[in-house]
C-alpha cells in the first residue's frame, strides 16, 4: 500500500484535488485532515518542541489503519508545509509531493480575504495560522507585499525540505493549473497506484469573483512589487509576467 503527502501552501482548489482522488479504486484521499495549522506556524517559527512527535500522533495511525484496510493513504493538506523532513522519518517509504499554484492567483485570493487586515475574529481562528501568524519582515508594510512574501516563504520553506529527501521520497513539482484538464490518474500510476481509469477534478474556485483584478491587470506598482518579493521563486516554478 502506497502513502502518499502532496504538500501545498493554500487550500483553494487543493480541495478539489482530493475529491477526484477519492474515486481511485482502494484509496482513502483525504484533505487537511486533524488540523494543526498552530503546530505548523510553531515548526516554521522553531518553537515547536517535538514536530516528529506531532506527526506521530497526527498521522501515524491514520496511515496505518488505512493500509490494514487495504487502502492506499493520499493526502493533500496544507497544514504540513514544515514537516516534509518528519513525514518521510515516520513513513520511510512515503512519496511527498510538492504542489504549486500560480502566485499571483494566491495573491488574489489573498487580498480578497482577511489577511492581514488585523482581523480580531480572523486572527482567533485556525486560517489565521497559515496566513498572519507567519509573520512577514517589518519591511512589508502594505497588503500586497504581505501576501506577496507568505507566498515566496512557503514555497521556499516547502522546496528547502524536498531538496533534502531521499531519492525515493520525493515525487517532484506539481501544477495545480495543468491538473485542471489533465487526466490525474497517471499521477497515481506514477505513485503506484492504478487507478483502473481516468481521472478528472471538477470545476473550481471561479476567480474572476476576487476583489483583485487579475494579475494582466495589474499597475506598474503591483507588478512591481510582485517580481521584487516572489519573481525568482515565480520563474523558477515557470511562471512569467
Amino acid at each position: 500500500m502506497q502513502t502518499i503527502f502532496i504538500v501545498s501552501s493554500g487550500r483553494s482548489g487543493s480541495k478539489a484535488l482530493s475529491e477526484a482522488f477519492v474515486d481511485a479504486p482502494y484509496t482513502l484521499s483525504l484533505h487537511g485532515p486533524d488540523k494543526f495549522e498552530k503546530a505548523n506556524c510553531l515548526n516554521y517559527k522553531g518553537k515547536l518542541k517535538s514536530p516528529k512527535k506531532i506527526i506521530i500522533n497526527k498521522r501515524k495511525q491514520l496511515v496505518e489503519m488505512a493500509h490494514t484496510r487495504g487502502l492506499h493513504y493520499v493526502e493533500n493538506s496544507w497544514f504540513i508545509s514544515t514537516f516534509v523532513k518528519e513525514l518521510s522519518e515516520v513513513f520511510p517509504d512515503c512519496i511527498i509531493v510538492h504542489l504549486v499554484r500560480d502566485g499571483r492567483d494566491f495573491v488574489r485570493s489573498g487580498m480578497s480575504r482577511k489577511w492581514f487586515t488585523g482581523n480580531k475574529k480572523f486572527l482567533n481562528s485556525e486560517s489565521a495560522w497559515t496566513r498572519d501568524h507567519w509573520t512577514p519582515p517589518a519591511i512589508h508594510k502594505d497588503r500586497l507585499s504581505k501576501v506577496c512574501w507568505l507566498w515566496n516563504e512557503q514555497q521556499e520553506v516547502i522546496h528547502s525540505q524536498m531538496i533534502k529527501l531521499p531519492e525515493k521520497n520525493n515525487g517532484g513539482v506539481i501544477h495545480f493549473e495543468k491538473l485542471i484538464t489533465e487526466d490525474l490518474s497517471k499521477y497515481m500510476e506514477q505513485w503506484g497506484i492504478n487507478c483502473e481509469g481516468p481521472l478528472y477534478m471538477k470545476k473550481v474556485n471561479v476567480t474572476n469573483n476576487y476583489k483583485v483584478p487579475h494579475w494582466s491587470e495589474w499597475n506598474v506598482r503591483q507588478i512591481g512589487k510582485c517580481k521584487k518579493i516572489m519573481g525568482k521563486s515565480l520563474e523558477q516554478h515557470g511562471y512569467k509576467f
